[in-house]
């Protein structure tokens, strides 16, 4: 990499000696232009945006001092070396002042000014290089703009903000000026089991994000059966459902039912609740291919909130005390509540139960059971939730949720969680290993439990029990000492009679024939 180099000094013979020592040094450097005061200095570096300045102070007209302070404010990157006569102290403090590289006197021998330039190129590269990676960081941000949006929208929408400061600085990076205060929900009106719901979907979503391309702080990403859009304050989000809603309509071969979440001084995840809802459950009792908000839902609906009642509260504090079978048995006397408030609507009950699991998962995060970090958690049930088709599906789905809430309060993955059990097994074979005790340990549910241990371990509880338990009689049979009804006894057999007949079963011989091989 070759840097420039502009050489400014009143004498002509001096101007000439540093053109000379530069090109003698080999080092990667260009004289690219001289000037004989601080006028022509200024009026080159405008043209030439050199790297290096040599400038002489005490010149005719405009002194180097001022023309470098000028220099400075449009080239702020260009290194100014000043080269006087005058051993003055006064002089250098101002040169320091106006960002001079190094301060050299006259005469100035050529060892001097190599040795100088060696200092400043190594300045100079890293500098060029940190500028490279800038610009590269900035050209990834840009390429996973609509990535990154994505992120802080689903951020919002979560409740996952520690820091509103540090939200609105990556915004910033991506030329965002307003974050979303208004959220809308676009939802195709196709039947999500069609063969092509999917391609409709992902066309809805691509016309969308052609709609807005050149709209910066429109937020706007695909999930799950629905699109969202997050747009600011500034904007009325009624006009811009029902624009898209009649543009899809004339250009694309479906319609759509879109929903609005908007309301001055409202958390951005509760529109978010409040738009989907509004789509969802306008369009069952509605009617599809219209722009529903919170109150025209109400006037079909009344009150759609009244079934949030304290044990909903109640819920969310057992949540924070890590108190799992008690929220356990209040999440299925809510479930009962909503399944009963829905008057018979599976969608409703979905819309209701995903709410939930939104104030669940903030209170989780709030308690520290779920990290940051994990905002992907709630998505995956979510899918989960949306493929449900009966009501029991509903439960199990919001049951296995709540489980793996508080599994996270283990600060575990399942994986690990059982790998534990397994060892506690090993290590405790011999006693009285009930299931739903070391369930109960894990703040999760017995049949949680047992479908994760098969699921790791590969076969069921009670088979890896017992394996463990044979293979520990195999050795202590080897002990001509040790009787076969001690042998039983030791390794958690009451009956010697039944650890005969699981032993034969296991093995092929019988722990008597076993002993004496």
């Amino acid at each position: 990499m070759v840097f420039t180099v502009l050489i400014c000094d009143d004498e002509l013979l001096e101007r000439q000696v540093v053109s000379l020592i530069i090109k003698d040094s080999n080092l990667p450097l260009k004289v690219v232009g001289e000037a004989k005061n601080g006028f022509e200095a200024v009026e080159q570096s405008r043209k030439l945006k050199p790297d290096i300045v040599f400038m002489d102070i005490k010149m005719p007209g405009k002194d180097g001092l001022t023309a470098a302070a000028e220099i400075k404010k449009f080239h702020p990157d260009s290194k100014t070396v000043f080269v006087t006569a005058y051993d003055e102290f006064e002089y250098a403090k101002k040169a320091l002042k106006v960002g001079a590289a190094e301060f050299l006197l006259k005469p100035v021998r050529p060892d001097e000014i190599t040795v100088l330039l060696k200092r400043i190129i190594k300045v100079l590269n890293k500098e060029r290089e940190k500028k490279l990676k800038e610009e590269e960081l900035l050209n990834s941000i840009k390429e996973a703009e609509s990535t990154l949006k994505s992120g802080i929208m689903a951020s919002m929408l979560m409740g996952n903000i520690e820091d509103e400061q540090v939200l609105k600085s990556q915004a910033k990076l991506l030329g965002i000026e307003k974050l979303p205060s208004s959220v809308i929900v676009v939802l195709p009106d196709v039947n999500k089991d069609s063969p092509n719901a999917e391609l409709y979907r992902y066309e809805v979503f691509r016309y969308i994000q052609k709609m807005f391309s050149k709209d910066e702080n429109v937020f706007l990403f695909l999930m799950s059966e629905e699109v969202v859009l997050g747009v600011p304050s500034c904007s009325s989000p009624l006009l811009i459902a029902d624009n898209i809603r009649k543009r899809i309509k004339e250009n694309l071969d479906i319609t759509v039912t879109v929903g609005v979440g908007q309301g001055e001084n409202m958390d951005i995840n509760v529109l978010f609740q409040e738009a989907q809802l509004a789509a969802k459950l306008g369009k069952f009792f509605v009617g599809s291919n219209k722009v529903i908000n919170n109150d025209i839902l109400s006037d079909f609906l009344g009150d759609i909130s009244e079934y949030r009642i304290d044990k909903e509260n109640t819920l969310l504090k057992y949540v924070k005390m890590g108190d799992y079978e008690k929220a356990s048995e209040l999440m299925e006397e809510i479930f009962d509540d909503i399944s009963d408030f829905g008057k018979g609507s599976l969608i409703f009950c979905q819309i209701r139960i995903s709410e939930l699991m939104v104030m669940i998962c903030r209170a989780a995060r709030q308690a520290g059971l779920v990290e940051p970090k994990d905002a992907h958690f709630y998505s995956a049930h979510l899918k989960k939730l949306g493929r449900c088709k009966t009501y029991a599906a509903l439960k199990l789905c919001f049951k296995a949720f709540l489980e793996d809430i508080f599994l996270k309060k283990n600060k575990l993955s399942s994986e690990e969680l059982i790998r534990q059990a397994m060892q506690y097994i090993e290590d405790n074979y011999n006693k009285d290993l009930k299931l739903w005790k070391l369930a109960k340990k894990a703040y999760i549910s017995p049949d949680y439990f047992s479908r994760l241990f098969k699921k790791v371990a590969g076969c069921t509880y009670a088979e890896y029990i017992t394996k463990v338990r044979i293979e520990n009689a195999k050795i202590l049979l080897k002990n001509p000492a040790v009787s076969v009804a001690e042998v039983a006894k030791r390794i958690g057999y009451s009956n010697p009679n039944y650890f005969s007949r699981v032993f034969k079963k296991m093995v092929g011989a019988p722990p008597s024939e076993y002993k004496t091989l």
